[in-house]
């Protein structure tokens, strides 16, 4: 019962157009149409009663759509933050695809500038790059498709995302069909079914499936295209898909088609042209006008194949479908030529080679050309009938055949001659860069090289400069320690009562005075110039003195000179170093510097 309701559309249109049928069917007896329609005649009760129903069913599907679009729009205006805006911005993108291709582009172009503008998760940049990739693949801009969809794809591929990976893959396959480039389509086919298999992910299995019985098909095997139409319709019906199984049916059509078997391709078609027309999908309400013209073409009804490629380009034109525009364009044209109205043929051509350059290149050229010259070839005959010179018509054709061939051979040398020179300059521009760039590079060379080797006379000067006073200080701590000893003597030998206070104060004073330690800490910073730099940024803040201490530590000078130059005891040193390792808790097994990280 329900097979027979969800195919009353096609049966009541069938009927429709019988009388055409038997026009265009010259196979079919008179007999076999009679026998037809009388089945069709028991069961019209059913016909109506499912033409009500589906009547329907659009209604409630048409408010569904208007629903779903109202609460989407009102989540995207409810956004409260830039997370909540970009989940709706996406959500509606991808609702859109099916219904409305501009507003999807639109929302979709929102929420990549809202992604890339902001740092979001990869997996959501991914999507929308995939989601804009379905739309400009919608609209045959084929190279900015293929571009989004390897951005998506790399996504996917750095965080192991393998299901949506497989989708992209197979979006690619799609891109490459559309070129007409299917044993391409077909090896990228096979990797989503790879991949699908592994995830389990039976829905995806069946669209890839699907598609790589289309570019079978288009390759003319058929035996494989039937093959896996069978596998995607049986997961599809696994799933209750109907959408999809009317998808598969109509791919189906086009093989029973293409073999002759028209009973059985017709219906197929028009039940499935009805369904989309329910569910409002206008991309394959368009294709499915576009199959029935191709459809009625093969039958000979070439009126009807006309106002199905009318309807398919309407579609096409209202809701931007560049590849679909082409065409149908093409569709009509063939029509046109059928119905032996050449000028409106050649009319649309040019408009199909219009929007189909970037698509279909040099076989868009070729065909126009010939059916151009099949136009001026028909006009010259109706004229030369008229006239009734046989010979005349002979010489314009000689005539025009010969300028022909002097105007495409002209144009073709043109384009070749002025190809060969762009590319000339093309290639000199590329060696004037190279040649720049090397300049560049090598000057660049010889100013680091100086520089490098001014850096190095200055750090070498430096160090001498440290070293020297270094020892000019030890001199000084030196003549200090001989002087208090000699002093010591004196006091010996003079007595404890016999002062010398030139002698004691000079014992007495510092060897780093204040103007020694600026003076040593500057020359010490010229050749080290990031070691208390280094000790501040690893959390220590060390005092005056313990900055001396650990600068001469730098040096490599041992405890006594480190003593004699800071004018203390050998036991002072060490109790100094005691405590800087208290301080910081430094490990007994390394020096201190080591632990700084100097």
């Amino acid at each position: 019962m329900v097979s027979l309701l969800a195919k009353a559309p096609a049966y009541v249109s069938y009927v429709l157009n019988s009388i055409s049928f038997v026009k265009m069917i010259s196979y079919k007896t008179e007999a076999h149409l009679r026998s037809f329609l009388l089945s069709l005649y028991t069961g019209r009760c059913i016909v109506l009663y499912g033409l009500v129903l589906l009547s329907f069913h659009g209604f409630a599907q048409e408010q569904n759509r208007d629903t779903t679009l109202i609460r989407l729009k009102s989540t995207l205006e409810n956004a409260q933050d830039d997370d909540e805006k970009l989940k709706a911005l996406m959500t509606l993108g991808e609702y859109q695809i099916e219904y409305n291709i501009k507003q999807a582009e639109t929302y979709l172009t929102q929420a990549r500038q809202l992604a890339e503008a902001n740092k979001v998760k990869l997996e959501d940049l991914a999507f929308i790059y995939n989601q804009l990739g379905v739309v400009n693949r919608r609209k045959a801009a084929y190279d900015i498709a293929l571009e989004l969809y390897l951005k998506s794809k790399d996504i996917y591929e750095k965080i192991k995302d393998t299901s949506n990976m497989a989708d992209v893959i197979h979006n690619i396959g799609l891109v490459y069909r559309y070129q007409e480039q299917d044993s391409i389509a077909v090896k990228n086919f096979e990797e989503a079914i790879r991949l699908n298999k592994r995830m389990k992910d039976t829905f995806s299995l069946a669209a890839a499936y699907n598609m790589i019985g289309v570019s079978y098909r288009r390759m003319k095997q058929f035996d494989s295209a039937l093959v896996n139409y069978e596998r995607a319709r049986n997961l599809f019906e696994l799933l209750e898909s109907e959408e999809d199984v009317r998808g598969v049916d109509s791919n189906l059509a086009v093989v029973y088609s293409r073999t002759g078997q028209f009973d059985k391709s017709l219906p197929i078609k028009l039940a499935s042209l009805d369904y989309y027309k329910s569910q409002g999908k206008k991309m394959s309400i368009c294709v499915g006008y576009y199959s029935l013209s191709t459809e009625y073409s093969r039958l000979g009804s070439h009126e009807i194949a006309k106002k199905y490629a009318d309807s398919s380009l309407q579609i096409a034109l209202n809701e931007g479908y560049k590849e679909r525009i082409a065409t149908a364009y093409v569709r009509r044209s063939a029509a046109y030529r059928d119905m032996k109205n050449f000028e409106e043929a050649y009319s649309d051509y040019r408009l199909f080679k219009k929007y189909s350059d970037s698509v279909y290149g040099r076989k868009s050229a070729e065909r126009i050309k010939e059916l151009e010259l099949q136009y001026q070839l028909e006009k010259e005959r109706n004229e030369l009938e008229i006239l009734s010179e046989e010979r005349k018509h002979k010489i314009r054709l000689y005539i025009f055949l010969f300028l022909l061939a002097i105007v495409v051979g002209g144009l073709v040398g043109y384009l070749l001659w002025k190809n060969y020179k762009a590319r000339v300059r093309i290639v000199a521009d590329q060696l004037e860069k190279e040649k720049l760039k090397k300049e560049l590079l090598d000057e660049k060379v010889k100013v680091s090289e100086a520089e490098l080797k001014l850096l190095a006379e200055q750090i070498a000067a430096n160090e001498k400069d440290l070293t020297n006073y270094t020892q000019q200080l030890l001199a000084k701590s030196q003549e200090q320690e001989a002087l208090t000893k000699e002093m010591e003597t004196l006091r010996s030998d003079m007595g404890t009562q016999i002062t010398i206070p030139i002698l004691q104060e000079l014992a007495n004073s510092k060897i780093l005075t204040s103007e020694d330690w600026r003076n040593f800490k500057h020359k010490f910073n010229l050749v080290y110039p990031d070691f208390f730099k280094n000790i501040t940024e690893n959390g220590f803040q060390p005092t005056t003195s313990e900055e001396r201490l650990l600068s001469l530590e730098k040096l490599e000078l041992d405890s006594k000179e480190i003593a004699n130059m800071l004018g203390i005891s050998f036991e002072s040193v060490m109790q100094s170093r005691y405590r800087l390792r208290k301080k910081w808790d430094v490990p007994k097994d390394i020096s201190i510097l080591e632990f700084l990280g100097t």
